[in-house]
């Protein structure tokens, strides 16, 4: 899973953050392999060290921070505090399920998403080595969401959109085979729906493990969930300059080839875009 283009540039940091690709790196091969329920002793191995080495890293990168007088360590803090809370709702569902597969695998489709994300985008500005993206200001509701889209596939996947069309929900529904909801709260209230086409959560999940998928299962749904996290989260940042103050609640997954229960939350600001792992689509209704 590690790639060069993840390196700051800060050996000590560099070395911890490969370790942690590497247990996720041996999670998803053991959870691969894994027929017969045979590999519980790993998994729990793999939880728990991802939570004590998390959060000793993350003492340590908010460490090196303070040294290079970091203006940016407040918000470092909070993603750090985040995924910890993420972490330990985790580790509480596989302990009460006993290590199903089926947890596990989410559990392991959250990290990729999250991990690849934070090194990506968060610690490259640490190291001030982020990926360059258009720094704009949003006009609108719909600008504040696609440029969310946009900023994160750059830096996760370093892929540009090729196309953007105009959907008709009440003509065609929202196109996609996993669709995954998410909240927003605050000032604004409503939800953001996705619809990720089977090739485009193949290809991305692919391009985030080297590794080939034939189906969709619940790790690629939960990576699938994760990214949509994060670029609500974004989205959040850009309808702050619309004066929006919002947070986001956790996103709800489902499998379909079009899921009708969803149908209420539809409103006709609906996007599908094109990009070279596949579709995505998006509505907006708030």
């Amino acid at each position: 899973m590690w790639r060069d283009c993840y390196l700051l540039g800060v050996d000590s940091i560099d070395n911890q953050h490969i370790e942690m690709f590497k247990i996720i790196d041996e999670l998803i091969k053991d959870i691969d392999m894994d027929f017969e329920g045979c590999k519980k002793e790993n998994y729990k191995n793999a939880v728990k060290f991802m939570r004590e080495f998390s959060q000793s890293h993350f003492l340590y990168e908010e460490k090196y921070q303070k040294s290079i007088n970091y203006s940016g360590i407040e918000e470092h803090k909070k993603e750090h505090i985040k995924f910890i809370n993420a972490l330990d709702e985790h580790e509480k569902n596989l302990i009460e399920s006993d290590y199903n597969i089926s947890d596990v695998k989410r559990f392991a489709g959250m990290l990729t998403s999250w991990l690849i994300y934070h090194v990506m985008g968060t610690d490259q500005k640490m190291a001030g080595k982020n990926i360059e993206i258009e720094k704009r200001c949003c006009d609108d509701l719909n600008d504040c969401f696609y440029y969310a889209i946009e900023n994160t596939f750059k830096i996760m996947f370093n892929s540009e959109i090729t196309d953007k069309i105009k959907l008709n929900i009440e003509k065609d529904g929202l196109l996609g085979d996993i669709f995954v909801s998410v909240g927003i709260i605050g000032d604004l209230r409503g939800n953001v729906v996705f619809g990720y086409s089977s090739d485009f959560a193949l290809n991305i999940f692919k391009a985030m493990t080297m590794m080939d998928k034939d189906e969709i299962d619940d790790m690629v749904c939960s990576a699938m969930a994760e990214i949509s996290n994060i670029i609500i989260g974004n989205s959040t940042i850009k309808l702050s300059d619309l004066n929006y103050t919002c947070d986001i609640s956790t996103p709800l997954v489902t499998v379909s080839n079009y899921n009708a229960d969803f149908m209420n939350l539809f409103q006709l600001r609906a996007i599908k875009l094109d990009t070279i792992f596949g579709d995505v689509s998006y509505c907006i209704a708030i």
